[in-house]
């Protein structure tokens, strides 16, 4: 993506991205309306035949059911191109997920964001937020708080 960003533009979507990725991985919820704008869109696309989830509103995303795992995000290359007060920017991630109640029991995700963003008085926000996943490793039931019955079969196996 090529513009003439603003040296302020790039660093503050990028602190976006990032502050997206704390609240996460801190489970700091609270944060989440310094990231999104209310009527925000977030869709996660993961491999294969899967649908989409998909998350309308910001009220929507902090009402999903928690579960019991953790989060670690690395955000790198990030691109943006501003146009009138709206950009859209791409970055990538890589996301491990694991337990609380057994950090070995791992799954891990890189995939990139695209994003749409909006400058509202605050600030900039992100208005929409697709995840592609590209790749993923190990289980993916941790993402329910349960382990996969094979899962868990081939664990007692190895012991």
């Amino acid at each position: 993506m090529t513009s003439s960003l603003r040296p302020a533009d790039v660093v503050e979507l990028t602190q976006i991205t990032h502050r997206y990725a704390r609240a996460l991985d801190l489970c700091q919820p609270e944060l989440f309306g310094s990231v999104f704008t209310h009527d925000m869109v977030l869709e996660f696309h993961p491999l294969g035949n899967e649908p989409p989830i998909r998350y309308d509103g910001l009220r929507s995303f902090l009402g999903r059911p928690s579960v019991p795992f953790r989060t670690q995000h690395f955000l790198s290359n990030h691109e943006f191109e501003v146009k009138a007060g709206q950009a859209s920017g791409i970055c990538y991630v890589q996301g491990q997920h694991w337990l609380e109640s057994n950090p070995a029991d791992l799954y891990m995700v890189g995939a990139r964001y695209e994003d749409q963003y909006q400058r509202l008085a605050g600030g900039w926000r992100i208005a929409e937020r697709r995840c592609y996943y590209m790749w993923t490793q190990g289980d993916p039931s941790v993402m329910t708080g349960r382990l996969s019955t094979a899962n868990r079969t081939s664990r007692k196996a190895a012991r």
